[in-house]
């Protein structure tokens, strides 16, 4: 029986520089283990270094190819983040996982929603379902600056198959927004996909106002998943940093719809 709380060594087999303090590293677990590795886009891994102790990560690749391998993103935060942003090829990462409950399985027309580095995760969704035809997408993505953006190197094929919207802060991006603002403007100032199902992931404070642009658009609180982020040390429950309520972000998370939230938690746990 595998251990939750043993970690496995896992090779970086790739680097990418996004910006200029998040890097996307493609792991590969020593065999056997990668073989048998399995995640749930929204499911999240710990991963850490001897000494620096570990931390939560969601992953960012297509998981038709978890017996492969594995992309996380890193953006510096600290020390634990800093120290695995200066590793290269060829060095190694210890990890667990994978935990939580992640976006449900796609079976209507599916709306994506990141702002930051939220779409992270939200690139293993898009990459399971890009090539089907029995369904419409649509991304939303909202950053600070050109800087900050995530994958902008995969947005020209994107455009192929899905309807993309970018829209940044401080300048507009062009060919995909001719205006400056927030992912909640592209939102509003767009034609949704009819009966779609809607999975967001970025600061919790943008939850709020993007929920209320949803559902002025008539999407149902069962339809609209969030992904939440607490600080995470065990993945299973055990040490309680993650609680929100009764519940626990890295066991009964961390995706959740907005109709679990409202039924289960009190206004002051969950601003929705």
């Amino acid at each position: 029986m595998k251990n939750p709380l043993l970690p496995l060594r896992a090779k970086i087999i790739a680097k990418t520089k996004q910006n200029d303090t998040l890097n996307c590293f493609r792991l590969q677990l020593d065999r056997p283990h990668q073989r048998d590795f399995q995640f749930v886009p929204g499911q999240f891994m710990m991963v850490g270094l001897p000494g620096y102790g570990d931390a939560a990560f969601t992953t960012s690749s297509d998981p038709r190819d978890n017996r492969k391998y594995f992309d996380i993103c890193v953006r510096v935060a600290g020390e634990l983040t800093a120290k695995i942003n200066d590793l290269n090829v060829g060095d190694y990462l210890y990890v667990r996982g994978a935990f939580g409950n992640g976006f449900p399985e796609v079976k209507q027309n599916l709306i994506i929603i990141g702002g930051g580095c939220g779409f992270a995760p939200l690139k293993a969704v898009l990459l399971e379902n890009i090539k089907r035809d029995d369904i419409k997408i649509q991304a939303f993505v909202g950053c600070k600056n050109k800087n900050t953006l995530l994958f902008s190197d995969h947005y020209a094929d994107w455009q192929k198959r899905i309807h993309l919207n970018v829209i940044l802060e401080e300048e507009p991006y062009p060919g995909l927004s001719e205006e400056k603002g927030f992912v909640t403007d592209a939102i509003r100032h767009a034609d949704l996909l009819l009966d779609p199902i809607v999975y967001v992931c970025g600061p919790e404070v943008m939850y709020r106002f993007v929920v209320k642009e949803l559902e002025i658009k008539g999407i149902k609180p069962e339809n609209i998943y969030l992904s939440y982020e607490r600080r995470m040390y065990c993945g299973m429950g055990v040490c309680q940093h993650c609680a929100i309520g009764s519940c626990y972000v890295c066991q009964d998370g961390p995706v959740f719809s907005v109709k679990y939230l409202r039924d289960n938690f009190e206004k002051h746990d969950v601003d929705l």
